[in-house]
């Protein structure tokens, strides 16, 4: 359910945005089942339990300073305003940096 442009809780698809080209492999999966990779969050933002679903990569096998991409549909350019709301989690050594871009 859209509940407004660029809405996406992940709890039935990805919606309208689209793994960019890039490095990495995104996943959408949930806190119940992350398997071998036992990466993300114990639980979602949008049901607050681990039955909830996410996007989830793994940076563990690709090189330093490369880049997972993850793109949001096109918006319109007569908008007068957007917001970008999310939730993120890092964790692990030698983090890289969040980087948002527009």
């Amino acid at each position: 359910m859209f509940l407004f442009t660029g809405f996406c809780d992940f709890e039935e698809d990805i919606c309208s945005w689209k793994y960019g080209e890039g490095q990495y492999k995104w996943d959408r999966i949930r806190a119940s089942s992350k398997g071998i990779q036992k990466i993300g969050p114990n639980f979602d933002n949008t049901l607050g339990t681990n039955n909830g679903y996410y996007i989830v990569f793994s940076s563990k096998v690709n090189p330093e300073n490369s880049e997972a991409t993850f793109e949001s549909e096109i918006f319109p350019p007569d908008e007068d305003e957007f917001c970008l709301t999310f939730y993120y989690q890092m964790s692990g050594k030698n983090l890289g940096a969040l980087k948002v871009c527009t």
